[in-house]
């Protein structure tokens, strides 16, 4: 058998002396852990109880869908379990000497057995099932290892065809079986080179397979003093950062899909790497990348997520990215990342939502820098822009749209509330000391003081939770959609120190939570979240994982309250409740969203094996479609109740600027298909009725 180039240079890898220096790690961990401990809110005693999260979390950390690990190798390694605390103290260090060989080898032996595995066509007549056990555990030995390596590629396949038949039928309203089992090669093919991306990226990160495992051990460790407590490589701060600003490493081109679902280039940023070279253009198709003196990943089937995550690999590494042209040229082209402003949909937008009433609309996705990143661009201020012009329109009232704002720095949510409200106290602040700390509006007035409603969902985080607190607790807004994810902690980023001395950049950083924040009334958001005052059926609510499920999460209590703080009048939540509840439990899509939680929940309490036979999946799938579950699962159904329209301002825009057009055209679609803002529309509407009836 003819030996490719990735398997002899795995010979290699397998055999060859490793990278990393006992002495160099031991102190690396040392001075994270003098600099956790210094700086964290409440840190946790290095003892056994320790030694057996950190050990438990490695290999969820490396293998989190349990299929490259076996029983039997953990056992191997189990001394590990109760003593790596000891190790972590400076006694004798050898558990990434061995579990470090034993990974390479379980990612060589995966790609063995993906290859073979997906060589032949799977066969979707028979009466197979995906066995719960094999999913979620982890396999014996190597024999359980291949058969669950078996059903997780057949089952993947499946789901891919069902994609294709899917989208059959919403094209031609019918599903043509034969036509979409022919499509079985295609898709396993493409399933394969999805896993053997990720295991080859791993052995080919551009930081080197030691140097990888290493920072994911740390990490594991920093994590288990709480989930927000982290280590970072310089790259990986870089990228944090980055990626929290509108400020970063870019190569100075957004991905999208063409029309046959491949991922492309939707647009060249002027004057970026990507535009420099002369070489890309819109429309190519990404091929192929290879890091500087590494491997090449095939991307060939991809998802943008995916390549989005590739590329996010390195900020200094020269890369050559290969791509098919317009006319079926295959071109490479060397590009280096540079520090530009970013471009894409994380940023400020606002339409008008026209319909019994004229009601501003600005989504906030994201804010532009984290807790620990004061000095980024300003979200607020760009939120503050939008609402100037949305009231040179006469706007009756505004939705702020803060589903799956994953939060922003201290700063910003202070600024962000502050918009809102007149004056006065917005949040508490407990230090590590148990010093606490009110954090008032930094700018006296508003610029906005008409009615106002957030749309928050179980993804609302950290900052975003804070606002919505605060514009509760003075009774300035109505929250609407499903409660909160429950972050209330404040990180920052250290360099790690050794003694006394900060040692160099390339050893890492920590991100450290440092505080906890508590409601002007003294209550918790942590873990409680916050909880809406009028609330909207989530399909996923029950599923969506929250600060309260996360490993080593700190616990809620409750503080003095702020004796400073004076809400404003009450508000009709109640009267405006009845009617959304009213509406809703009329309205087709939310009763469909309401069966389909029932339905959810009872399938998570009586989990079933899945059948992997084309005919059982053909019918679920008919069911669903026949239902209409599929546009509800993704909350979308044509609106009724408004027209989705540009202000002044950005139809000007819309004249010259392509790029600004495109999302444009996707953003209206969005808004004109999505119900949760239509019932945030008719909450507000109603808001604004009874509000107006009663002045």
């Amino acid at each position: 058998m003819r030996k490719t180039a990735f398997t002899i240079l795995a010979f290699l890898f397998l055999f060859g002396k490793y990278s990393i220096s006992q002495s160099s790690s031991q102190q690396q961990v040392k001075a994270l852990l003098q600099t956790i401990k210094e700086k964290h809110y409440s840190p946790r005693v290095i003892d056994d109880n320790f030694s057996g999260a950190v050990f438990d979390k490695t290999f969820e950390s490396l293998d989190p869908e349990k299929i490259y690990f076996t029983k039997a190798d953990l056992s191997g390694l189990a001394m590990y379990r109760t003593t790596l605390d000891d190790e972590l103290s400076g006694n004798a260090w050898s558990f990434l000497n061995k579990m470090i060989p034993l990974y390479r080898q379980r990612l060589l032996q995966a790609d063995t057995i993906i290859t073979d595995i997906t060589s032949k066509p799977f066969d979707f007549s028979t009466n197979e099932y995906l066995s719960i056990d094999l999913d979620t555990s982890r396999p014996s030995a190597d024999k359980e290892k291949k058969a669950k390596w078996h059903q997780t590629l057949k089952y993947e396949t499946l789901e891919g065809l069902a994609d294709i038949a899917s989208l059959q039928h919403s094209q031609t309203g019918t599903i043509d079986k034969k036509a979409v089992l022919a499509k079985e090669m295609q898709v396993r093919l493409m399933i394969r080179s999805r896993h053997l991306r990720q295991v080859r990226s791993a052995l080919q990160t551009a930081e080197g397979f030691e140097n990888y495992v290493q920072s994911v051990y740390f990490d594991v460790i920093a994590s288990c003093f709480d989930p927000h407590t982290n280590y970072f490589p310089e790259t990986e701060k870089q990228n944090f950062e980055s990626g929290l600003s509108k400020d970063g490493y870019h190569f100075g081109f957004v991905l999208g899909e063409n029309e046959k679902g491949e991922v492309s280039i939707l647009h060249l940023d002027p004057g970026g790497p990507a535009w420099k070279t002369g070489e890309l253009n819109k429309g190519d198709v990404f091929l192929q990348m290879k890091w500087q003196g590494k491997e090449p990943i095939d991307l060939v089937g991809a998802e943008a997520s995916e390549i989005s995550s590739l590329l996010d690999a390195s900020n200094n590494e020269l890369l050559e990215l290969t791509v098919k042209k317009a006319n079926g040229q295959v071109k490479s082209v060397q590009l280096r990342k540079e520090k530009m402003d970013a471009v894409g949909e994380d940023i400020v937008k606002s339409f008008l939502l026209s319909g019994t009433k004229k009601i501003g609309y600005i989504s906030l996705p994201g804010f532009y820098t984290e807790w620990e990143n004061e000095g980024g661009s300003s979200c607020a201020n760009d939120v503050a822009k939008e609402i100037v012009k949305l009231k040179k329109e006469n706007i009756h009232g505004l939705i702020l749209d803060l589903r799956f704002n994953g939060g922003g720095s201290l700063g910003e949510a202070l600024d962000l509330a502050g918009i809102f409200i007149e004056e006065g106290p917005l949040c508490l602040i407990k230090q590590k000391d148990g010093k606490i700390v009110s954090l008032k509006d930094p700018n006296r007035g508003t610029i906005y003081d008409g009615p106002l409603l957030l749309l928050v969902n179980g993804q609302s985080a950290s900052a975003s939770e804070l606002v919505a607190a605060s514009l509760q607790d003075y009774n300035r807004a109505l929250i609407a959609g499903s409660a909160t994810f429950g972050k209330a902690t404040a990180q920052q980023i250290f360099p790690l120190q050794s003694g006394t001395s900060v040692i160099t950049k390339e050893k890492g950083y920590a991100k450290i939570t440092m505080q906890k924040l508590y409601r002007v009334t003294g209550k918790a958001t942590q873990r409680n979240g916050v909880i809406p005052d009028v609330p909207i059926p989530d399909i996923f609510d029950k599923l969506t994982y929250r600060e309260k499920d996360l490993p080593h999460s700190l616990m809620d209590d409750t503080v003095k309250r702020n004796a400073y703080y004076k809400p404003l009048g009450q508000l009709p939540v109640s009267l405006v409740s009845v009617k959304s509840a009213t509406r809703l439990n009329a309205d087709k899509n939310f009763m469909q969203i309401v069966s389909l939680q029932k339905m959810i929940a009872e399938e998570a309490q009586h989990t079933q094996p899945v059948s992997l036979k084309w005919d059982e999946v053909e019918k679920e799938l008919k069911t669903e479609i026949t239902n209409g579950f599929q546009q509800i699962k993704a909350g979308e159904a044509i609106v009724t109740a408004y027209k989705a329209e540009n202000h002044g301002y950005d139809k000007n825009r819309l004249v010259n600027d392509e790029l600004f057009s495109l999302i444009n055209k996707h953003w209206v679609k969005r808004l004109e298909n999505d119900i949760y803002i239509e019932e945030a529309y008719r909450i507000l509407t109603d808001f604004i009725t009874m509000t107006n009836t009663k002045n």
